[in-house]
């Protein structure tokens, strides 16, 4: 039976794999499904979060929110064991998107920068830590390449100045777009339909993960409007295709067995 490897955060939805083959490949069992649950805090799943303390509690947690939320897909996730020769494929915690002073000083009088996450934690459904990080790193290398004199802690919180206008405003903006911020309402009523009838669009939204710096001009319900209609065609005539699922999946996929 196709085994399940359970992983629970604290944000805001569900993922799953629709392509019709399991994404997961277990070091142990090979071909796997694997489960990310992002719930809100202030949602029906939190309190369902924090009762995971295990991998048989991360399993029962999933079905159970199958069972209430997708009831189509439930008989399938009912057929998916633990991979018990591997206790720790389960991992639940919570972030709090914060915004650090990124320079410091030591006791000694030496002055330490902030580093990706260190500096600006965000919450992990966009993946712009990791990106933050290496753009960071990159961009203080070359200047520090091109400094001439003592890397001071001045310098050093100049240098993160210039960081979070050239890419950590931007990955937090995108950040609370993709959890469902209320700042973004109408981002999400116009864009998350138009991207799910267009490519083009659905590619757009989907590149500002890449680059999140285009939302950033994207203030008002006419600069979303005027986005949709720039990248694929006038907004009206693609939010007019649009028609909510209704459902999970079209069809549960049917079970494999290894």
């Amino acid at each position: 039976m196709q085994p399940i490897r359970g992983e629970t955060h604290d944000d805001t939805t569900i993922r799953r794999d629709h392509r019709g083959g399991p994404p997961f490949l277990h070091k142990d069992v090979g071909a796997t499904w694997s489960f990310i649950v992002f719930a809100k805090p202030s949602g029906a799943w939190a309190p369902r979060i924090d009762d995971v303390h295990d991998a048989v509690t991360a399993r029962r947690t999933i079905a159970g929110i199958f069972q209430e939320f997708f009831p189509e897909d439930a008989p399938v996730i009912e057929q998916l064991d633990v991979i018990e020769s591997d206790p720790v494929s389960w991992l639940k915690g919570a972030v709090t998107p914060t915004v650090r002073q990124a320079v410091a000083t030591t006791t000694s009088g030496h002055p330490v920068a902030a580093i990706g996450d260190t500096a600006i934690a965000v919450d992990p459904v966009a993946g712009q830590g990791a990106q933050n990080t290496v753009i960071q790193v990159a961009e203080l290398v070359k200047a520090a390449r091109a400094h001439d004199g003592e890397f001071t802690a001045d310098w050093l919180a100049e240098e993160f100045e210039k960081h979070w206008e050239r890419r950590g405003h931007a990955a937090v903006e995108v950040t609370r777009l993709f959890l469902g911020d209320p700042d973004y309402a109408t981002h999400a009523e116009l864009s998350f339909p138009a991207a799910a009838v267009s490519p083009a669009i659905a590619q757009a939204l989907f590149g500002l993960l890449s680059d999140p710096n285009p939302l950033l001009g994207l203030r008002t319900r006419e600069d979303v409007e005027g986005f949709i209609t720039a990248v694929a065609e006038p907004h009206d005539q693609v939010l007019a295709r649009f028609a909510p699922a209704g459902r999970f999946s079209s069809a549960a996929p049917a079970a494999v067995t290894v």
